[in-house]
């Protein structure tokens, strides 16, 4: 996704563009969520000061110098400040009704009448040549073997491509339908789910020191082996360490609710 957002504000030059999610390690994560927040920016990117102006006074200043609104990962909303989802689709619709503007999700729970264009998985081609630029990884039988059990998902294209990399080896799965039956593979055992749910009680990252202290030494031995078996599946900056994506974030706190 993040890769079509840089598309995205080549080809529309004249964006705004305002994004949810920037880092598991973005210190100012919950603050980016609020809707306050939200249109303050906008505000200043659009005005080039610090004055308060209504939604209408934003969207006629949007209208009138031709802009697009590119917002990225309004998912993050619907799952971490579903309070306020509301008032973000009311302002949306509002937008939507006398400038251009693009939204870019994961799917949402909730059904909005909007005009929705989903994204497809790679094509073959398409795969091939993300592993040949991305990855460096041009061995044919290696690269249909990712596409095989990818499909062309792009972020399990790079989670299979990340494990070939680092072991030399593509980690024996069948054909994965989404990155659920991903994470399914991975953890099929109860207590790797209890272990890692550590990674969801803070949207910020813990020192690998700390896991031993938070944990018990039977679960904190479980997610350091955990994280040496799958490092992709982590931010990992010096000994800072959280979840590189927020599927697996949802994925985990789905497991819990579920227990």
């Amino acid at each position: 996704k993040s890769h079509l957002v840089n598309c995205l504000t080549k080809e529309y030059k004249n964006n705004i563009l305002y994004r949810f999610w920037i880092s598991n390690q973005d210190k100012d994560y919950n603050e980016r969520l609020i809707y306050d927040n939200f249109i303050s920016n906008i505000s200043k990117e659009l005005f080039r000061d610090f004055v308060f102006r209504s939604e209408e006074d934003i969207i006629q200043k949007i209208s009138d110098e031709e802009k697009i609104l590119i917002i990225d990962g309004f998912d993050h909303i619907e799952n971490y400040n579903n309070k306020e989802l509301e008032q973000y689709i009311t302002f949306i619709n509002k937008l939507k009704d006398k400038c251009k503007s693009i939204i870019l999700s994961r799917p949402l729970k909730i059904k909005l009448n909007w005009k929705k264009q989903v994204l497809e998985n790679w094509t073959k081609d398409q795969t091939f040549k993300v592993l040949d630029e991305l990855y460096h990884i041009t061995d044919y039988s290696i690269c249909s073997e990712i596409f095989t059990i990818t499909m062309g998902y792009p972020i399990l294209v790079r989670y299979i491509s990340e494990h070939y990399k680092i072991f030399k080896k593509i980690p024996l799965m069948k054909e994965l339908k989404n990155i659920e039956d991903f994470y399914n593979e991975l953890i099929k055992n109860v207590n790797i789910k209890k272990a890692l749910s550590l990674f969801i009680s803070s949207r910020s990252f813990y020192m690998k020191s700390e896991i031993s202290e938070f944990l018990e030494d039977e679960f904190s031995d479980v997610v350091n082996e955990f994280i040496s078996s799958y490092p992709y599946l982590f931010e990992i900056k010096l000994n800072r360490i959280t979840l590189f994506h927020d599927s697996f974030n949802t994925y985990l706190r789905n497991c819990i609710d579920n227990s």
